[in-house]
């Protein structure tokens, strides 16, 4: 909608990224791959649903995103673990951290918690434990039970935003636009040379790319310095 948006700034997340299918392939080694039906293998492209991807790859090992879709289930272990988990996927997320080798762990009777590394304690250089507190406190204000349900919910819709979603999909951006991420961000490392390519064919006003060095996905707090010197430099281009 060029006509009320006067510029786009893209963080951690490619434009013309499909987060729920060619990432969700990311967690599968090349030998895992070779094994999937070519059916299984367009999960990567727009012909199929993102759960039909989430379900392919759980019949190979653990997938976040196939275990979030049962309603109740990660709602409950992750709220009653909320400081547990949101240590280990802040840190796992980060320029240092670890997600873990999820294809040791099956799907079935695994749960998130069970794959994620353990972080090492508070402070970190860019996490106080104060920061922290006031993470946590934000979330469970939702309930002991359903801390973590409205981004869990972002999982279980994700076929309904697919559907929504492409009517949009062969538009181009044409105002001006920026994309920033932390050059150790696991969802940058998961996307392909053709990907990343994508971005500025789609994008006819793209006035910068940039990976900020030592930083993970979390970049604007990882490295806010750096960021906010990018955004305002892209700013004052308008």
């Amino acid at each position: 909608h060029p006509d009320k948006v006067a510029a786009v700034i893209g963080i951690s997340i490619p434009f013309d990224h499909d987060y729920f299918g060619r990432s969700c392939l990311g967690h599968l080694s090349e030998e895992q791959l070779s094994k999937l039906p070519n059916n299984q293998l367009l999960v990567a492209s727009p012909i199929n649903p993102p759960s039909v991807g989430f379900k392919a790859i759980a019949e190979h090992q653990f997938l976040h995103a196939y275990y979030f879709q049962e309603e109740g289930v990660a709602d409950k272990a992750l709220s009653s673990n909320a400081r547990e988990f949101l240590t280990r996927i802040y840190w796992g997320l980060s320029a240092k951290g670890s997600l873990g080798e999820w294809s040791d762990y099956p799907a079935e009777g695994t749960h998130y918690l069970d794959v994620l590394p353990k972080a090492p304690p508070l402070p970190w250089p860019w996490m106080s434990h104060q920061a922290m507190d006031t993470i946590e406190a934000a979330f469970l204000l939702a309930g002991p039970d359903k801390a973590f349900s409205g981004g869990l919910a972002s999982y279980r819709v994700a076929d309904i935003n697919w559907q929504i979603g492409s009517q949009y999909a062969a538009l181009d951006v044409t105002v001006p636009a920026l994309f920033i991420a932390g050059k150790e961000d696991p969802v940058v490392q998961s996307v392909d040379e053709a990907a990343l390519a994508r971005v500025d064919q789609r994008m006819s006003d793209l006035r910068g790319v940039h990976f900020i060095p030592n930083a993970g996905h979390f970049v604007q707090m990882e490295k806010p310095k750096a960021t906010s010197e990018k955004i305002l430099q892209f700013l004052n281009t308008l």
